[in-house]
Formats: structure tokens, C-alpha cells, sequence
């Protein structure tokens, strides 16, 4: 997760995603780095990003610009 201005990582930027075995959230490193573990095949769509500071993106549900395979 990085700020659009700067390009630095987001410390602490809360990621929350649907995913086909409900929903999963991961918190991010120093870097704006995250993880999401236990996964298996199947999409993933972003559902929000918080941080501390930052005005949290949240798009309307099932209408996300990113969704992973």
C-alpha cells in the first residue's frame, strides 16, 4: 500500500478483500507490505484500505477496480 503523492509505503494501511472463503484482512508492514495467507485458487476482490491519516478507500460493494485470480 503506498501514498499517491509520495510513492512511500503506508504503514499500518488496513487491507480488507472478498474472497471465495469470505472475507480476509491483512495489516500492512513498515512498508506499506502485506501478506494473505491460506488462500487457494480463486478471485479476490479488494473491498477497502484504511490507514491512520488517509481517508479510507472504500469502493461500492462488488464494483471494486481490483480483483486478483
Amino acid at each position: 500500500v503506498v501514498d499517491s503523492v509520495s510513492g512511500r509505503g503506508i504503514s499500518r494501511a488496513a487491507v480488507t478483500f472478498e474472497t471465495f472463503a469470505g472475507v480476509v484482512s491483512a495489516t500492512a508492514d513498515a512498508t506499506g507490505g502485506f501478506a494473505l495467507k491460506d488462500l487457494r485458487e480463486g478471485s479476490v476482490t479488494l473491498v477497502e484500505v484504511s490507514a491512520p491519516g488517509y481517508q479510507p478507500f472504500r469502493p461500492e460493494w462488488g464494483r471494486a477496480p481490483l480483483v486478483l485470480s
